[in-house]
């Protein structure tokens, strides 16, 4: 009897070989790791050219396994990788079978189930490379060589958890230390900022008594004075037109970030996992303007130890039973510590930055950002992100109502549709937040609103 293996980077991981598969006995089978394309393998692939000479990861569900198969051999795939979808049960994998009808069918490349976790460890894996592809083998081992492996893992991983409970303390201690450092140094900023624009003192008027004037007989006004015609005759001095204020940009700045994690700004994951047909104007904004833009407005933000705050949806449970209503009925979903809940790795959070994960629309409704904000001496905030059930416009919004003044830099978001983008941008100027048409203006406004002379 053998036991099938993936092996990435020299760690083993067991995942049955099917059924329709017993027939292959080849000791080791390398090659690299691409993700089907739809990832659900239920139609013929139409990333063949990827995939050919390569082995393949597909998604549980839409179809049979042998269906899902199939598919890859026939776009080339030299093995397969069949990711389950069982978030209840994450180390379950089971042996695939080829149903009733094909009972007796063969495959020629060899089929094996991923538990949940592994699968989701590939994914963060392939994520984290610049190719979008991973080095893997599919390994066969006898019996008692499996379970000499699976003993050595069970051991090693009841030490990592032993390791990883003093770093949870020790990182807790510093996280503590790190909080306390932040929220001084915000107060320090804060009270020299205001200290700088402080009106000096006057000293008091001095207070004057005068007689009244003789009372006047009502018979000695002139009552063309009292007339109503005399006051409607005068013309109204015209009201001054109100302005935009200027942009409030000081060290009680901070920049929330929403929303740009795989899950909403990857092709063919997450929410974009099973379209046929990619939103260009979406990711091609992403790409070519936002992500270069927010790399700019980061750098400036953390040379000048500003805050900086990203928004993510992340569900506190593996299987998302803490979404909010809303959440659930749109089927937005993204398991906990999951590869779809990490920020895109061009614009990954520092250790100084704030993360803050949700299960709702309203970063402010269901988080304590406002809690935090105030803690850290706010004022300003600036938004940015791409926007998940109105999420961005919903931002916006409650914080405007909270009291802060808000900033949009309008090619640091991303809608959808371009006329989605355009309805926000007029709902914003209905709402009284301030928009940037462009990061270079938003640059330029900073020497300015700071009293420097240069960057």
């Amino acid at each position: 009897m053998q036991c099938s293996f993936v092996e990435v980077h020299g760690d083993l991981y067991y995942c049955p070989l099917a059924e329709f598969c017993a027939a292959y006995a080849v000791p080791r089978l390398s090659s690299r790791l691409v993700i089907a394309d739809p990832i659900s393998g239920a139609t013929p692939l139409r990333n063949a050219k990827e995939v050919a000479g390569k082995i393949v990861l597909v998604q549980r569900g839409e179809c049979d396994f042998l269906t899902k198969t199939v598919h890859a051999q026939k776009a080339g795939a030299v093995g397969v990788i069949v990711a389950n979808t069982d978030e209840e049960n994450p180390q379950l994998a089971f042996v695939m079978d080829a149903g009733q009808h094909r009972a007796g069918f063969a495959s020629k490349v060899p089929a094996i189930m991923a538990p949940f976790e592994t699968a989701q460890h590939l994914l963060d894996l392939i994520g984290d490379s610049d190719a979008m592809t991973l080095p893997i083998s599919i390994v066969l081992l006898s019996a008692a060589e499996a379970s000499t492996v699976l003993d050595a893992q069970a051991t090693e991983k009841r030490r990592q958890l032993l390791e990883a409970e003093a770093l949870l303390k020790q990182q807790d201690r510093e996280r503590q230390q790190r909080e306390a450092t932040m929220l001084l140094r915000s107060r320090l900023a804060k009270e020299a900022s205001m200290a700088k624009f402080s009106l000096p003192a006057e000293a008091p008027l001095p207070i004057v008594c005068e007689a009244l004037p003789a009372a006047v007989p009502v018979h000695a006004l002139d009552s063309k004075m009292l007339s109503p015609k005399t006051f409607a005759s005068q013309p109204a001095e015209p009201m001054l037109e109100q302005k935009r204020p200027c942009l409030d940009l000081s060290p009680a700045s901070s920049l929330l970030v929403l929303d740009m994690q795989y899950y909403c700004a990857m092709p063919h994951v997450g929410k974009f996992a099973n379209q046929d047909v990619l939103n260009d104007y979406y990711f091609d904004r992403l790409r070519k303007v936002v992500v270069p833009n927010l790399q700019q407005i980061l750098a400036i933000f953390r040379g000048r130890s500003w805050e900086v705050i990203y928004g993510t949806i992340e569900s506190a449970t593996r299987n998302g039973r803490d979404r909010s209503r809303a959440h659930k009925l749109a089927g937005i979903h993204v398991p906990r510590g999951s590869f779809e809940a990490k920020v895109l790795d061009t614009i990954e959070p520092t250790e100084l930055d704030i993360v803050i994960p949700r299960t709702a629309v309203s970063i402010f409704g269901s988080t304590n950002v406002d809690y935090i904000l105030r803690n850290l001496g706010v004022t300003c905030v600036v938004v940015a992100g791409v926007s998940t059930l109105g999420s961005l416009e919903t931002a916006v919004r409650d914080a405007l109502d909270r009291g802060f003044a808000t900033i949009v830099v309008e090619d640091a978001i991303a809608f959808e549709s371009h006329d989605e983008h355009d309805a926000f941008l007029k709902a914003l100027d209905r709402m009284g937040g301030s928009v940037v048409a462009t990061t270079h203006d938003f640059l330029a406004e900073l020497p300015d609103a700071l009293g420097l002379d240069s960057m």
